[in-house]
């Protein structure tokens, strides 16, 4: 009897060592080099310093999406993130959820909608050889102005905010709402700033919103902000 018992029990913990190892080994590498310099202790991630805003350069992209304002916030705001960064460039490599204190990663099912507090990891893939993680916490959700707002944290490359925010469209039968992406960002490279963030941050966030669109059965098309303007179709901050 007592061998069945300890047959049982080393069985059940092997079980969960390999449960355990598995999860870890499905992170990217990039990813786990972030972890590791907090020695796993996700509690010490910090935001990045995003106090002044105008100490970064910024980026701005426009989306045209068909469906109501309402419909494309509920297709973010519920999106599953696992699903949705999974292009060839921008590649879900983790989500922690503070609420459950579990860290999700890839391969191990869906994650949660999203939820202020949360911390992403994704893993870029740079000209098909060159893997960086891009680290930010969910810092603000606005179900009245149909925000999302996050934060980079002070591990990640670039330091800065990145905001989506839905708004509707009233002189297009086709598309039916605006999503604007804005981007605050800085590292400790001018030059990476000039001229190696802005296009590849571009594919990468393109490569996302589309990802939602076809999930959610939306068509969806970029549109650059010289173009909004002449089409005067630039929102306003103002509250919806």
């Amino acid at each position: 009897m007592n061998n069945r018992l300890n047959l049982i029990a080393l069985l059940i913990g092997s079980f969960f060592f390999v449960s355990c190892t598995t999860a870890a080994d499905s992170i990217p590498t990039s990813v786990k080099g972030i972890l590791s310099s907090v020695d796993w202790n996700l509690s010490e991630l910090r935001c990045s310093d995003v106090s002044d805003l105008s100490l970064f350069q910024q980026h701005t992209r426009y989306y045209l999406v068909s469906g109501s304002a309402d419909e494309v916030w509920s297709s973010y705001k519920n999106a599953d993130l696992s699903a949705g960064w999974r292009g060839p460039i921008g590649r879900f490599g983790a989500l922690y959820d503070p609420y459950s204190d579990v860290l999700y990663t890839p391969g191990r099912g869906p994650v949660p909608g999203i939820r202020t507090g949360q911390i992403v990891f994704l893993d870029l893939l740079i000209e098909a050889f060159l893997h960086i993680t891009a680290a930010f916490q969910i810092s603000d959700i606005d179900d009245d102005l149909h925000l999302i707002e996050f934060t980079y944290l002070e591990q990640n490359i670039s330091q800065g905010r990145q905001e989506i925010r839905i708004f509707p469209v009233q002189s297009d039968e086709k598309f039916r709402t605006i999503v604007r992406h804005r981007t605050w960002y800085r590292s400790g490279s001018n030059i990476r700033d000039r001229f190696f963030y802005t296009p590849y941050h571009t594919q990468t966030i393109d490569e996302y919103h589309f990802r939602i669109a076809m999930m959610n059965n939306l068509l969806l098309t970029a549109v650059t902000e010289r173009m909004m303007k002449k089409r005067g179709l630039i929102p306003s901050d103002q509250p919806l």
